[in-house]
């Protein structure tokens, strides 16, 4: 957690422990590295009206990234989440299983829509946000 307040603390960041929160984990060096990198791209749109789209939303941690800036900055914008939450798909004609060696692992990645939204919150993003500023989009794109 230290590194990671490193980092956003030029930001005007802090994370903290909740209290009594015991599934609350503390980011680690890979999510600090992300929030600065999130940090950086959204203020380049901080005067563009619209909402904000990630294609492929994996286990949520950059809709975390992003959902920690808007939520204080722009509370009105929403974030839509497109996945499949199946993981990866099957591979096809079209795939070289030697140039993709991931295309061999059909399902491999998979996380609910549940399980992003849990992690949201636990790592600190209120509920209240996530349910009003945040749509997942199941399907493959």
């Amino acid at each position: 957690m230290k590194l990671a307040n490193k980092l956003l603390k030029p930001l005007g960041y802090e994370l903290r422990r909740r209290s009594g929160n015991t599934h609350f984990r503390p980011l680690n060096v890979c999510y600090g590295r992300k929030c600065a990198y999130f940090h950086s791209l959204l203020q380049m749109i901080d005067g563009v009206e619209g909402d904000i789209v990630e294609c492929g939303v994996a286990s949520g941690a950059s809709l975390f990234a992003q959902a920690l800036f808007l939520q204080d900055k722009h509370p009105r914008r929403t974030i839509y989440g497109f996945d499949s939450f199946e993981g990866l798909p099957e591979i096809s004609a079209e795939d070289d299983p030697d140039e993709r060696p991931e295309a061999k692992f059909k399902g491999k990645f998979a996380n609910s829509t549940e399980s992003v939204i849990a992690r949201l919150v636990s790592r600190g993003i209120p509920e209240g946000y996530v349910d009003g500023n945040i749509r997942l989009v199941k399907g493959w794109f």
